[in-house]
């Protein structure tokens, strides 16, 4: 028996936050950010992936005002497990590519 659309759902968030835990930019205790790279999230594309306060939030986020506009932002609510498994995909694919580019240029 498979795991449920449920499961597969919060296996694919913690997932992608303990990837942004890891890869990302942690400005304090409350906030983590991954912003290298535009990222495409069901139906918009944003340039950050947030951990602000133990929620993630795919956003156009502005560190000066610590804000983003709540009407083009999309979170776990909005997604499902397919959408997260891609926004990983997209995150992974785009770090591995960078590692090898500046492996190369030394």
């Amino acid at each position: 028996m498979g795991l449920t659309r449920a499961q597969l759902k919060q296996r694919a968030q913690q997932r992608l936050t303990e990837y942004l835990t890891t890869h990302g930019t942690k400005i304090n205790e409350s906030l983590i950010i991954w912003n290298k790279e535009p990222i495409c999230v069901k139906d918009i594309c944003v340039l950050s992936a947030v951990i602000e306060n133990n929620v993630v939030v795919f956003c156009d986020y502005n560190l000066e005002t610590r804000s983003y506009d709540k009407s083009f932002s999309r979170t776990f609510k909005d997604l499902d497990h397919h959408d997260i498994n891609s926004i990983i995909d997209e995150l992974v694919k785009y770090d591995t590519w960078q590692e090898r580019k500046s492996k190369n240029q030394k």
